[in-house]
C-alpha cells in the first residue's frame, strides 16, 4: 500500500503543474490556473506565496531562480526561459534521474509502474556523444538527431567546410541561422561548445552544442588556420576574446561557505570571501553578481561596479 500524499507533496504537485504554464511573460489569472490543477484560488495563492517567500531563504545563486510577480488575482513569471527547451544532461544527471525514478516506482501504486517504467526506458535512450566526446562527465544527448548534428559538425571541421547552424540562444524565443567556420569542440561548465569563426572573419564565437537545433553543410570551404581551442577556456568557463583584466567579487559571510567549497578560496577574518575571476565579458560579471543579490559586491574594476549600479537602477525603474 502506497503512503498517503502529504500536504507538501500535494503542494509540490500543484506548483510543478502551474509553473510551466507561466512560461510566456504574461500575467495569468489565479482563478484559471487553479482550475487547471484541480484546486481553488485561495489554495493556489498560498502555494505561490510560499514559493515566493522561500526563495528569499535560500542562498542566492545556488539554485536557478524563479522571479514571480504575484498579486491578489494574478501571477507572472518574469524570466520565462526555464521550460522552453531542455538542455543536455550530464551522465551523472541521467543516473540521478534514473535513481529517482526507481525510488518513485517503489513508492507508487502498481497501476502507475508502467508509466514510470516507460519514462526510465526513454531516459535509458540517452547516450554519451561518441567520438572524442566520451568522458562520462561530459554532456550527453538523446540518440538520433543530435548525433547527426554532431557528425556533420565534425565532418565540417575536419574537411574545412563552412557550416550553417540553427542556434537557440538562452533568452531568444526562436532559434536563428548562423553561418560559421567551425574550428573544433571544447568542454567547460559541464557542457560542450563548438568554437567557430564568424564566416569570412576571425571573430571567435562559441555555441553551446545542445542549443544547436539544426546544421546545414554548405558547399563553401575555408583555409585551415592554426587556433588554440584551449584559449577560449579559463577557470573552467568559456570566454571569447583576450582576457586583459579580472573582476574581484566579495561574497558576504552568509554565503561564504558555499563559495569557498566551490572555488577553494579562503574566508577573511570577518567571514566573507573574495574571489578574482578573469574578465572577458562584463555582462557575464553583472549577471554573476546580481544572482547573489545583496550577498555579492564587485570590488573592482570600477567599470563593472558602474554597470551593476546601472542595471539595478533600470530594474528598480521597471518595477515601478
Amino acid at each position: 500500500m502506497s503512503p498517503r500524499p502529504t500536504k507538501a507533496d500535494e503542494q509540490l504537485r500543484r506548483l510543478l503543474l502551474v509553473i510551466p504554464q507561466l512560461d510566456d511573460d504574461v500575467a495569468h489569472p489565479i482563478t484559471e490556473l487553479a482550475g487547471s490543477v484541480g484546486t481553488d484560488e485561495s489554495t493556489l495563492f498560498k502555494d505561490l506565496r510560499t514559493l515566493v517567500d522561500r526563495a528569499h531563504d535560500e542562498p542566492a545563486g545556488f539554485i536557478e531562480p524563479l522571479s514571480l510577480t504575484l498579486d491578489a488575482t494574478s501571477v507572472r513569471l518574469e524570466r520565462p526561459f526555464h521550460f522552453r527547451r531542455p538542455m543536455a544532461l550530464t551522465r551523472q544527471e541521467s543516473w540521478a534521474l534514473d535513481l529517482g525514478l526507481a525510488i518513485v516506482r517503489q513508492e507508487s501504486p502498481i497501476e502507475e509502474h508502467a508509466r514510470v517504467d516507460e519514462t526510465r526506458v526513454r531516459l535509458g535512450q540517452i547516450s554519451t556523444v561518441p567520438g572524442d566526446l566520451t568522458d562520462p562527465a561530459r554532456a550527453v544527448h538523446l540518440a538520433g538527431a543530435s548525433g547527426d548534428r554532431r557528425a556533420m559538425l565534425q565532418e565540417c571541421t575536419t574537411e574545412y567546410c563552412v557550416a550553417e547552424l540553427l542556434y537557440q540562444r538562452a533568452n531568444d524565443a526562436e532559434p536563428t541561422w548562423r553561418r560559421v567556420t567551425p574550428l573544433g569542440f571544447v568542454h567547460a561548465s559541464g557542457a560542450w561548445f563548438l568554437v567557430a569563426f564568424n564566416d569570412g572573419t576571425t571573430d571567435v564565437r562559441v555555441f553551446r552544442f545542445d542549443r544547436i537545433t539544426d546544421v546545414r553543410r554548405t558547399g563553401d570551404t575555408f583555409v585551415p588556420t592554426a587556433f588554440d581551442l584551449d584559449a577560449v577556456v579559463h577557470d573552467g568557463r568559456v570566454f571569447v576574446g583576450e582576457v586583459r583584466e579580472s573582476v574581484r567579487v566579495r561574497y558576504s559571510p552568509r554565503i561564504a561557505r558555499w563559495i569557498t567549497e566551490r572555488k577553494g578560496a579562503t574566508a577573511a577574518v570577518d567571514g566573507s570571501v573574495t574571489v578574482e575571476y578573469p574578465l572577458a565579458d562584463a555582462e557575464w560579471a553583472v549577471r554573476h553578481v546580481l544572482q547573489y543579490g545583496p550577498d555579492a559586491e564587485v570590488e573592482s574594476p570600477s567599470s563593472v561596479r558602474t554597470l551593476v549600479r546601472t542595471r539595478l537602477t533600470e530594474m528598480a525603474r521597471d518595477a515601478h
